[in-house]
């Protein structure tokens, strides 16, 4: 696994995750979950990105998220007002 901190163009702080499995096989998303609690915190938001077709890069069976310095605007759960 590679981790790899970074400052996005705004100032932001970005932690990039690589994940590669010995299987090849996708990782679940619980055990993605797993690893971004263990390297990140339990309340860190990450992201996986689906790139445009002109950006993607596949080379090699790896995994990739992108951990944020604060939440997105939008969630799968209700947030308190």
């Amino acid at each position: 696994m590679l981790v790899r901190p970074f400052v996005d163009e705004q100032g932001n702080e970005v932690i990039h995750l690589a994940i590669r499995t010995a299987s090849q096989l996708e990782p679940p998303w619980r055990d993605m979950q797993r690893i971004k609690n263990e390297i990140c915190g339990e309340e860190a938001t990450a992201v996986q990105v689906m790139p445009p077709a002109s950006e993607l890069i596949d080379e090699a069976d790896m995994y990739h998220m992108w951990v944020l310095s604060s939440r997105l605007p939008f969630t799968l759960a209700r947030r308190a007002a």
